[in-house]
């Protein structure tokens, strides 16, 4: 074959994968909006109408002989697209039994909304995020597909690095999950992700993961930069958490460590108060609600 020939047919093929790919997208999506459509008929007719729309895409991949795996390029693939998008349990079914190996990353992009709500810390307008389909399951608290894909071969171990960052969003549920399924935790970054988060439900978050890896380990292991953390943070809620489970043995040294954190980090009008004798109730839970309200209020005044 000749080079002109040849460069021809790179050509097609260049001009032809996009707009394959597209059609190949919006298949998908068609077979997600029509089978989550009419959600007042009943069961049965619902399951007999979703079977006979998953026959007839099965029937379009295979007449067009598509492998998933050759058109998922950089910033989409058909199964976490999938997921993404909530399709119904068959059809993800059908996509994962395409698959050689589940345990492979990609790339979403998430925009500042996706993050900010989550995190105290995000400054980019979008963030091209990795992902595998295991954590896009999770994400979307799909805890049904992600027990499907460890069924079918997905490591929960695989590139843990996908679940510990920042980008990735945690909560209650997800964390019963990975403990249920033996993820290798790694309790200072967990915690880290914990503290810098700004969800309404943080504080429940982090005081499950602190019991449940003291009911496990029999301890968690504390130390003072966290502390830092949730005093930068200006979060006492999270500082009385931690040194309940803190069992280091120099419970002075730790307060003093403490009131040092918010000295630094907190308002001046905070040297006014008698830090130490507080500090010494609160961290030895004999405290009030009116003194969590009154450091509250200094921490929520400081300086900007």
């Amino acid at each position: 074959m000749k080079y002109k020939e040849i460069n021809i047919q790179i050509k097609e093929f260049l001009e032809e994968f996009p707009l394959k790919r597209e059609e190949l997208k919006n298949k998908i999506m068609e077979q997600i909006n029509e089978t989550n459509e009419n959600t007042n008929t009943s069961n049965s007719n619902r399951e007999e109408e979703r079977i006979k729309k998953l026959n007839k895409f099965i029937k379009y991949i295979e007449s067009e002989n598509i492998k998933f795996e050759e058109w998922n390029i950089y910033d989409f693939d058909i199964l976490v697209y999938a997921i993404e998008n909530n399709a119904y349990e068959e059809l993800i079914k059908y996509i994962i039994n395409q698959y050689d190996t589940l345990n492979y990353t990609t790339v979403i992009t998430l925009t500042k909304k996706d993050i900010d709500n989550i995190y105290t810390t995000y400054s980019e307008s979008k963030l091209n995020a990795n992902i595998s389909p295991l954590v896009e399951a999770l994400i979307k608290n799909r805890f049904d597909i992600a027990k499907l894909l460890l069924e079918n071969g997905a490591d929960i171990n695989y590139n843990k690095e996908l679940i510990l960052n920042d980008e990735m969003p945690i909560n209650k549920e997800i964390l019963q999950f990975l403990f249920e399924y033996d993820f290798d935790m790694n309790s200072e970054r967990i915690i880290n992700k914990l503290l810098n988060m700004k969800d309404k439900n943080k504080k429940d978050i982090l005081k499950y993961y602190l019991e449940y890896t003291f009911k496990k380990n029999g301890e968690v292991k504390i130390n003072n930069s966290y502390y830092e953390i949730a005093s930068r943070n200006k979060n006492m809620n999270d500082i009385l958490l931690l040194y309940r489970y803190d069992n280091r043995d120099d419970k002075f040294s730790i307060i003093y460590k403490i009131h040092e954190y918010i000295q630094n980090n907190n308002s001046r009008d905070y040297r006014d108060i008698s830090p130490m004798m507080i500090f010494y109730d609160l961290l030895h839970q004999n405290i009030q609600d009116e003194k969590i309200r009154k450091m509250n209020d200094i921490f929520s005044n400081i300086d900007q």
